[in-house]
C-alpha cells in the first residue's frame, strides 16, 4: 500500500507539473529590453507577449513578407463598413512612444519614413507603425506603465482589415509588480 501511494503522489505530481507548466510561456523581453516582432503575411512572431510595469522596451519590428503591415495595440476592435479597423482603447493612448527607422528618428508617426500615398491610405484610430515590405527594421520604445496593466491586443489592419481577419494578431499582457 506504502508502494502504491509513492506511486499515486509521483503521477499526480508529474500531472500538474504538465499542466501547470512552469509559468507564462508568453515572449518577454530580454535583459535590454528587447523583443522582436516579426511579421509575416498573416501573423507576427510572437504573438504572445508579457511585459510588466517600469520596463522599458524595445520592439523590434521585421517586416518578413510581400506586404506593407503594421502594429497597433489596443483593445475592443472597431468596425467600419464591416471591416475591422483598429482598437478602440489605444495601449499607448496620452504618450508618444520613440520610433525610429532607418535614419528616421522621432517620437510620433509623423517623422517616420513614409510617403504621402501611405498616409492617405491610414485611417485607423489610435497609435500604430507602419512597416513597410523590404524595409530596414522599425524600433518602437517606450516604458511601461501603470495605466497599461491589463491584457491587450495586436493587430494588423492593413488592406481594409484582411491582415486582421486573415489572423495578424496576438495577445499582449501588461502585469503590475
Amino acid at each position: 500500500m506504502k508502494h502504491l501511494t509513492i506511486i499515486l503522489v509521483v503521477l499526480v505530481s508529474l500531472l500538474l507539473a504538465a499542466c501547470g507548466g512552469s509559468g507564462s510561456s508568453a515572449a518577454q523581453p530580454d535583459s535590454s529590453g528587447n523583443i522582436t516582432i516579426e511579421m509575416s503575411e498573416s501573423a507576427y512572431a510572437p504573438d504572445d507577449i508579457e511585459l510588466k510595469v517600469g520596463q522599458k522596451v524595445i520592439f523590434t519590428l521585421m517586416n518578413k513578407g510581400e506586404k506593407d503591415h503594421e502594429l497597433m495595440i489596443g483593445q475592443n476592435v472597431m468596425m467600419m463598413d464591416g471591416v475591422p479597423n483598429g482598437f478602440e482603447h489605444d495601449m499607448f493612448e496620452g504618450m508618444e512612444p520613440m520610433v525610429m527607422k532607418g535614419e528616421a528618428m522621432g517620437d510620433n508617426m509623423e517623422n517616420m519614413d513614409h510617403d504621402e500615398e501611405d498616409m492617405e491610405d491610414m485611417d485607423h484610430a489610435g497609435f500604430m507603425v507602419l512597416v513597410p515590405q523590404g524595409s530596414e527594421n522599425t524600433t518602437v520604445t517606450f516604458t511601461v506603465t501603470e495605466d497599461m496593466v491589463g491584457e491587450w491586443e495586436m493587430g494588423c489592419f492593413e488592406d481594409d482589415g484582411q491582415h486582421y481577419d486573415d489572423g495578424m494578431k496576438g495577445k499582449l499582457v501588461v502585469k503590475s509588480n
